[in-house]
């Protein structure tokens, strides 16, 4: 049977009443060693006081003392943060501006971008973080998990105008076809949108045309956006293990000027 700590050493001696018969030996085995461990004298008669189970669970009284200025001090220090961002001008204006963007009208917008997805050569943008046992011997390597930075583009070329990174997880979680579960955020660092961010998750089965995935929000212009987006296979080299994707977003997101 396991013992707990508080089992123990209850924290009231009141509570000794409901120690169990495990946890009375344990401390009479202490008492035992206890009187075992003083020094004594040959023909002496060895004296120890008794230890009573009141004694040895009830923590020192100056114990107690600072354990409750510790709690003290650390409940006043919370209620003075708790305070003193609540009186934030700062929080208050946030408030009401996101009041504001629940009842705001809605805007649209199409965004096309591609995305070099640089999965070998010497400087890869995936990188493999995690798999399964199984990975070695699965034609859809299901349980392999990497790690996403590829370059945004307003062309197919790499070299074409940059907009920003694509970031997040992917990880192969089909045993049947090669499909993956996807968590992306679109940061776009230039362009129209820059300081802003689109962030996508879903299914994506990726030897398949039009493959659409979930708009689940984004930041900066497009806080609270909603939408989907379509995805296809643009090129790909397996040589070098380079590939081009393309993006289309279909977003819905609060009129900001509104606000």
């Amino acid at each position: 049977m396991k013992i707990s700590p508080k089992e123990i050493f209850p924290s009231h001696p009141l509570n000794i009443l409901s120690l169990t018969r495990q946890s009375r030996s344990l401390y009479s085995a202490t008492h035992d060693r206890l009187l075992c461990s003083v020094p004594q004298r040959r023909g002496a008669v060895r004296r120890f006081p008794q230890l009573s189970l009141e004694t040895m669970a009830a923590p020192p009284f100056s114990w107690r003392v600072r354990a409750m200025e510790n709690l003290e001090n650390f409940v006043s220090s919370v209620k003075d943060m708790v305070v003193s961002r609540g009186n934030t001008h700062g929080t208050n204006a946030e408030e009401e501006r996101f009041k504001k963007l629940i009842k705001a009208k809605e805007k649209t917008a199409k965004i096309h971008v591609y995305v070099q997805d640089a999965l070998g050569g010497l400087n890869p943008t995936v990188w493999e973080v995690a798999r399964s046992i199984q990975t070695v011997n699965s034609p859809t390597t299901f349980g392999q998990v990497r790690v996403v930075d590829d370059l945004v583009t307003a062309g197919p070329d790499r070299d074409s105008e940059k907009l920003g990174r694509t970031q997040g997880l992917i990880t192969s979680s089909d045993m049947s076809e090669q499909a993956l579960t996807m968590n992306l955020n679109f940061y776009f660092t230039g362009g129209e949108h820059k300081g802003s961010s689109i962030c996508i998750g879903g299914r994506n089965p990726i030897n398949n045309k039009d493959r659409e995935m979930p708009i689940i929000g984004g930041t900066g212009v497009f806080k609270m956006a909603r939408g989907y987006t379509i995805a296809n296979t643009y090129s790909f080299d397996a040589v070098s293990s380079y590939g081009v994707l393309e993006y289309t977003f279909y977003v819905a997101y609060p009129d900001h000027c509104c606000c």
